[in-house]
């Protein structure tokens, strides 16, 4: 009878420590993106300028809510604000996720574009 006792308290111990693991996130990852490379761009001017752009969006209630924008134009297009310079393309574009998550009740998904410029 004890034995049978422990092994459900290993169950159920077990069963809980799955449910609440990955409640809480905090994670940074590089995502995917199609870009032109500096031979594609050979016919503008290359400089050594790069630029740096964030998108973020926000969600609560296990997403019922939510707004933002945190796509990857979004994130370029705030690069291409923030630059200060004329930006006619971009080439070598770098892009990651942030994602924080608090048991699904508060979701900030941020996106974060580096790109070299030419003009």
């Amino acid at each position: 009878m004890l034995c049978r006792r422990r092994m459900l308290m290993l169950v159920f111990g077990g069963l809980l420590v799955a449910s609440v693991s990955g409640c809480i996130a905090n994670i940074t990852g590089p995502s995917a993106w199609v870009s032109n490379t500096r031979l594609d761009v050979n016919d503008l001017k290359v400089g050594e300028h790069v630029i740096t752009g964030e998108a973020t969006s926000w969600a609560v209630l296990l997403g019922l809510v939510a707004w933002g924008d945190s796509g990857f134009e979004a994130a370029l297009q705030d690069a291409k604000h923030k630059a200060g310079i004329k930006v006619t393309e971009v080439y070598d574009v770098k892009t990651d996720r942030k994602l924080y998550n608090i048991f699904g009740l508060y979701i900030r998904s941020t996106t974060i574009v580096t790109a070299s410029v030419a003009q």
